[in-house]
């Protein structure tokens, strides 16, 4: 039997495909086969906002806490076009909080002192150090906004 190449898919037909795939990290993984790939993704990709794991409560002072769970091993992304949340399983955020991200990667915070920072992407699991958010007294204020894919080699 003759082998396989994915990427020698027939353009028209991968849209199609793609659009067919009930799981959004089945259509974001599609992208990673080649250049080709990723660009038809990106022109059906639904678009996902991040659920922040960082919570508020009120103390018996009237003073606003932060919260978030430590154990926690999944992020919640939305889905604008059809209103359901998924949850992703990303063992990279235990013990971390998240409250950004920017071109689908999420802005990853230890809670434990020296507080470090991560970029992470939870579909192809790269993961970028930042330097540490130890200066900060309030890590859970960061937020990221980058000007591209921070793995693009202009970013």
């Amino acid at each position: 039997m003759a082998q396989v190449q994915w990427s020698d898919l027939l353009v028209e037909i991968l849209p199609i495909i793609f659009q067919k795939l009930k799981d959004p990290c089945d259509v974001y993984r599609c992208g990673l086969v080649c250049v080709l790939w990723k660009s038809i993704v990106t022109t059906i990709l639904p678009q996902f906002l991040l659920h922040s794991n960082v919570g508020t409560f009120k103390d018996e002072t009237g003073t606003f806490h932060f919260k978030a769970p430590l154990n926690k091993q999944s992020c919640s992304l939305f889905n604008t076009q059809t209103n359901e949340t998924h949850e992703i399983f990303l063992p990279q955020v235990e013990k971390c909080l998240f409250s950004s991200s920017s071109f689908g990667w999420l802005l990853t915070i230890s809670f434990e002192p020296p507080h470090e920072v991560h970029l992470l992407n939870p579909f192809t699991k790269d993961r970028i150090q930042l330097p540490s958010a130890k200066q900060f007294s309030r890590p859970y204020d960061l937020r990221v906004i980058t000007s591209t894919t921070p793995l693009n080699p202009t970013c």
